[in-house]
């Protein structure tokens, strides 16, 4: 078991592509831990974060807009 994860290694665990990784980093959704240049991503926040449901990528829309 590794401690922490480049991104690309979160993003072949995960399955997620490499710009929604960074968009999620960004916004707050996976925290990271950076050593110089490196971005790591830990293990139990690798864990956490597949763990957690995720949001719908494209939101239902209401029924008023049927109309």
């Amino acid at each position: 078991m590794k401690l922490r994860y480049t991104i690309p290694e979160f993003c072949q665990l995960t399955g997620l592509s490499r710009s929604k990784a960074y968009e999620r980093i960004r916004l707050g959704q996976i925290s990271v831990i950076k050593d110089g240049f490196q971005t790591f991503i830990s293990h139990d926040e690798a864990t956490r974060y597949a763990v957690t449901p995720q949001p719908a990528a494209y939101p239902r829309r209401s029924d008023s807009s049927a109309a």
